[in-house]
């Protein structure tokens, strides 16, 4: 399961990377911004699987929150029962970029041309927080 996470987890980078222009920030601004946008990222995406799962199935997501399981192990976990949870995480990303465009399109026109992290940080934690 953990490997399956694993690897489900590094597409969710790769589509965040390709979503939200990244690459010109220095090292630590885009682990920063990556870390950011994945806590966001999966905080919409428990909002739509939590209510898909079987009590069996919370459950056992609770013990692994509660035992401090790795987040490719809560990935494999949440692939193993949702078929569709990459597709649901993908389309979280894209909604959450939507609304970055709608909201404040001049963040990401910042981050892109001036590399303004702070611009960005600021409107996602205003909107998202």
């Amino acid at each position: 399961m953990q490997e399956i996470g694993h690897a489900v987890n590094e597409n969710i980078k790769d589509r965040i990377k390709t979503t939200f222009p990244l690459d010109g920030l220095d090292a630590t601004s885009q682990d920063d911004l990556m870390s950011l946008l994945i806590r966001i990222v999966f905080q919409s995406v428990l909002l739509r699987v939590i209510p898909m799962l079987e009590v069996e199935d919370l459950s056992t997501y609770e013990q692994m929150i509660e035992n401090g399981g790795s987040t490719d192990e809560i990935t494999g976990f949440f692939v193993s029962i949702i078929p569709q949870f990459e597709s649901i995480v993908f389309e979280e990303i894209q909604i959450i970029s939507n609304i970055l465009i709608k909201e404040d399109p001049e963040a990401l026109k910042a981050l892109e041309k001036e590399k303004k992290i702070d611009d960005l940080r600021t409107v996602l934690m205003q909107k998202f927080s």
